[in-house]
């Protein structure tokens, strides 16, 4: 029996968890790596996070507004309490954010919850309202940084196919769904997403919510020149 991995193995286990069918979704992911992050992948990652698999399809105008993407600045790496020498875990190479096709505007800093402390953390929280009405919340909590490498690449060929998968990392992780009686009912909220609140229970947020827009500072590139 063939298990996919990576995105496809992800939309799996949204489908097989009924927590597909979705309207509308915003996504927080906390990462300590990034990759070469491009709109193709945030469609990627947002096809996955709504069980769908990856095809031929442009990826839509405005795909980076339903993305926030939280990883700390050279600031909070410096003023963290064990500063620099202690950010050999985190990483994104100078190349990949100065590129025109970096999605700048999703990146938000990551300040933890526990004052002065850098992060490992892999998480991937899913808020939405399914095309019934119905609030939908997850958690992806794994080793899955944000990037090709972890999650893999799919190209669309000349023939308009879809490539096979090209996946270099080993990575595993649990979807954790939010229960339904902590997601309120379908008209709580106005038909919006379920604030990040509905977590609580489920699995905590380790990091301060909605992050701040990185404006004028950069990210932490680990042993720039």
């Amino acid at each position: 029996m063939h298990h996919p991995t990576g995105l496809p193995g992800l939309a799996r286990a949204v489908r097989d968890l009924h927590l597909d069918g979705v309207e509308h979704m915003e996504i927080d992911y906390a990462a300590s790596s990034l990759g070469a992050v491009n709109d193709t992948f945030l469609h990627r990652i947002h096809l996955a996070v709504r069980g769908i698999d990856f095809d031929a399809r442009t990826p839509p105008s405005g795909i980076r507004k339903d993305f926030r993407i939280y990883f700390p600045t050279k600031d909070t790496v410096e003023q963290s309490t064990g500063g620099p020498d202690c950010a050999g875990m985190v990483s994104l190479a100078p190349s990949y954010y100065k590129a025109s096709t970096f999605p700048k505007e999703c990146l938000r800093d990551y300040d933890s919850t526990r004052r002065g402390m850098l992060s490992h953390n892999k998480l991937l929280f899913a808020r939405g309202r399914k095309r019934d009405g119905k609030p939908v919340a997850w958690v992806y909590v794994g080793s899955a940084n944000m990037s090709e490498s972890a999650w893999g690449g799919q190209k669309v060929l000349k023939s308009g196919n879809v490539g096979s998968l090209n996946i270099r990392n080993w990575e595993c992780g649990v979807v954790m769904p939010v229960p339904v009686d902590a997601l309120g009912s379908p008209s709580a909220s106005g038909g919006e997403v379920p604030p990040m609140s509905v977590f609580a229970n489920t699995v905590e947020v380790p990091f301060h919510w909605p992050g701040a827009e990185y404006g004028r500072r950069q990210p932490w590139h680990y042993r720039e020149s």
